[in-house]
């Protein structure tokens, strides 16, 4: 069972919603689509992730594994322990999100460089946070673009 079918069934069961309750609230017709995802015979498109969060009242972060909370935490802590700092900004709250310990020192051309790190030892960077880390840029650029467009709407709707 996936980390997001876990997550579902618990957070499901705390609201104190049933299957068709949960249904009703994504728009689906029976309860059979929530019954797949919670088994984790389904996986659910990457765009239904944040109606799912909506629907159960918590957040994107939470439904797929991540800890928003820490990454924020990280990002206040380390978003300046680069010597780019755009890249500080999103590798530092990508660290805090998988609760992993991201640069460092690091060689270049044989030579060994210092470096700051970003993010707390938890657990040693794995194979699997690579996908992670590829849902959470997906989400991220998909919920800024519905923002800076409601932005422009607004925009073209005021003048």
């Amino acid at each position: 069972m996936s980390e997001l079918s876990t997550r579902l069934h618990l957070r499901r069961k705390e609201l104190g919603l049933s299957q068709e309750e949960l249904a009703q609230r994504m728009g689906y017709r029976s309860k059979s689509s929530i019954t797949k995802l919670e088994k984790g015979i389904n996986d659910l498109p990457q765009s239904k992730v944040e109606e799912l969060a909506a629907a159960l009242e918590t957040t994107p972060a939470y439904l797929l594994g991540l800890d928003g909370k820490n990454a924020r935490r990280i990002y206040k802590r380390d978003h300046k322990n680069h010597s780019s700092p755009n890249s500080a900004r999103t590798e530092s709250v990508c660290a805090g999100a998988l609760g992993v310990q991201l640069a460092g020192d690091a060689f270049y051309f044989g030579k060994l460089v210092q470096k700051p790190t970003i993010g707390d030892p938890g657990r040693p960077v794995t194979a699997e946070d690579i996908p992670l880390s590829c849902r959470l840029m997906t989400f991220t650029s998909a919920l800024s673009l519905c923002l800076f467009l409601a932005i422009r709407l607004m925009g073209v709707l005021l003048w």
